[in-house]
């Protein structure tokens, strides 16, 4: 149980306070609550989210599609992406992130009014583990032992629910319960909705992404009346305590919570049941929930900003969970309740270095303002900014992100271009930082330190790497090549644009164009299957399959507005260059028709 209490201790960026809760079955601290919380997303309020998305391996995302509502916005270089002023549900806001190549990640946070919260997400990656004829049905096992199960004749087309019977593409993850990279790639925040409607905090046993497709890549789903058979591995750290029989809970995309919808029984070592559509499945004991509130500041009551709070079940480690407070040292979050809880403040390294006790009821929790003795742990990163010409930047962000792949962000000085950073210290604690100039769009290159206790000061920073001018432009990358950006995209410039409601051509006249596609009519947000053609060193490519996944972010009116979206990892084949990979392609041209 070290590990998972290892893993309670990192860094959650969602604010249920989601970290994965463990509960000894004989603990008796866990009493019914009366005042049940019955959640009500009509409520809306205006905030701003950002964060960072990584691979599987911790590597940076850029060119990820990041939606908020109606709002969106793709990733840079560095895996950032900034939503602001979207409208979110109280109740329970909530983001999803797509990419090719990997299932789809979410991340529900608690959003407030005018505050920008912050989140971390770690892309799972979508491989086909297996196929299954549709018509005699069969199963399909993961390494880790997890698998899905499909009786005959039982899925259907997701587009139009018209029974297929080729062969079934089966992609499937588990995500281990007690694995350290489960608060960054979980998706939602570990709570969700029981069969009665109340709110609950949720205990996991594993969870399982499954998506079915046919040869052609579109989805397949499971057939109305059809049951299919999912089955989950029990870690050997929770076999002792899993339960004979455990509620099954399917990601809601809607709400952003998890709803429970049936039930999985122990069968030696695995947890099997049944669900009747294919997302992401969690086998979790839900908790009643009461809201807690409370600011943290230091001895000089100055806000503690984006530091890690861990609250936990006195006498019970496991139940630890954890979020980052916001620009005002305020955190938000849901606790069980009629419990004794411990507060504690952690440090980068995960560790606590303050702790308060108090008792949870069945009401909301107002904790008020928290004074914490952390003085020896602080440290404090200072520098100043300049941009190519050493002129001192007055309009700029800084980004410190640490080993942990935790973050903060502060505003540049509009004075004197300096910047100041607080954290709390732990030994050998590297982090990087990098500076977006944003009068002229420009980044600086990403410093890595050593933090010490004190103060850090890192002297002057020259911020003098260009970014993409967003107001027009198509910048797409070969595999293993320079990025290739075009700004001159207007109906007069070197690379003419003839964009109507269901093609974009971008180019000259005499080459035909640097991109063609064609795809259906659609508003902000869609998401399709397209074809077309692909200029590069003057040869035309034609992609492979002949049509491949496009993401529109923007579809403005005829004559005034304009069209973005992306794609990423398509092959386009050429029969006497051969084939070249478009890694990433994002563009915003206007619409001329």
């Amino acid at each position: 149980m070290k590990k998972i209490l290892a893993l309670v201790l990192f860094i959650v960026i969602t604010f249920c306070l989601l970290n994965s809760c463990r509960k000894d079955e004989n603990d008796e601290q866990y009493t019914p609550i009366d005042t049940h919380i019955i959640p009500d997303f009509t409520p809306k309020v205006i905030a701003t989210v950002s964060g960072f998305i990584t691979d599987e391996n911790n590597n940076a995302v850029e060119g990820a599609f990041v939606t908020a509502g109606t709002a969106s916005a793709t990733t840079d270089k560095f895996g950032y992406f900034t939503i602001g002023n979207a409208s979110f549900s109280k109740a329970a806001a909530f983001i999803q992130v797509s990419m090719s190549g990997y299932f789809n990640g979410y991340r529900t946070f608690v959003a407030n009014e005018g505050k920008e919260s912050f989140i971390r997400l770690k892309l799972i990656p979508k491989k086909t583990i297996g196929t299954i004829n549709a018509t005699t049905g069969g199963a399909i096992t993961t390494t880790e032992g997890a698998s899905v199960t499909l009786p005959a004749d039982a899925v259907v087309t997701a587009s139009n629910n018209v029974a297929y019977s080729g062969v079934i593409n089966v992609a499937a993850h588990w995500i281990d319960p007690s694995s350290d990279d489960l608060p960054l790639n979980m998706p939602g925040n570990l709570c969700g909705i029981d069969t009665a409607g109340y709110l609950n905090a949720l205990i996991t046993y594993g969870m399982l992404a499954v998506e079915l497709t046919d040869q052609n890549g579109n989805l397949l789903q499971i057939a109305n009346g059809k049951l299919a058979t999912i089955s989950f591995p029990i870690p050997q750290e929770l076999a002792s305590i899993a339960p004979a029989s455990i509620p099954l809970w399917s990601f809601n995309v809607t709400n952003g919570l998890w709803l429970q919808e049936s039930q999985a029984t122990k069968t030696g070592n695995n947890y099997t049941g049944q669900v009747n559509h294919f997302s992401y499945w969690n086998c979790d004991i839900g908790l009643p929930l009461v809201y807690f509130k409370a600011q943290v500041v230091d001895e000089s009551l100055h806000p503690l900003i984006n530091v890690p709070v861990s609250l936990a079940v006195n006498g019970s480690p496991y139940t630890a969970r954890t979020a980052y407070t916001d620009t005002a040292g305020y955190v938000y979050g849901m606790i069980p309740g009629n419990s004794n809880i411990i507060l504690s403040i952690l440090n980068a390294c995960g560790s606590p270095v303050f702790a308060k006790t108090f008792t949870a009821g069945n009401t909301s929790i107002d904790a008020g303002t928290i004074t914490a003795n952390i003085s020896s742990n602080q440290s404090t990163i200072t520098g100043f900014a300049v941009d190519c010409n050493n002129n001192r930047i007055i309009n700029g962000i800084v980004y410190l992100i640490d080993s942990n792949n935790t973050s903060k962000k502060v505003a540049i000085n509009a004075n004197n271009g300096s910047f100041s950073f607080d954290m709390l210290y732990c030994a050998n604690k590297n982090i990087s930082i990098f500076i977006n100039d944003l009068t002229n769009n420009y980044v600086s290159e990403v410093q890595k330190i050593t933090v010490t206790p004190g103060n850090n000061d890192l002297g002057t920073l020259t911020v003098c790497n260009p970014v993409l001018n967003l107001s027009k432009y198509i910048d797409f990358t070969v595999q293993g090549q320079t990025p290739i950006v075009y700004t001159d995209i207007t109906s007069s410039g070197i690379y003419n644009s003839i964009i109507d409601s269901t093609s974009i051509v971008i180019g000259s006249p005499s080459t035909g164009g640097i991109l063609n596609v064609s795809f259906k009519t659609g508003g902000t947000g869609s998401k399709q299957a397209v074809n077309g053609t692909f200029w590069y060193n003057g040869y035309a490519y034609t992609p492979t399959p002949s049509s491949f996944p496009i993401t529109i972010t923007e579809f403005g009116a005829a004559g005034t507005g304009n069209i973005s979206g992306n794609f990423s990892n398509v092959t386009f084949h050429n029969g006497i260059a051969g084939d070249i990979v478009i890694s990433s392609c994002s563009f915003k041209v206007p619409r001329d028709q």
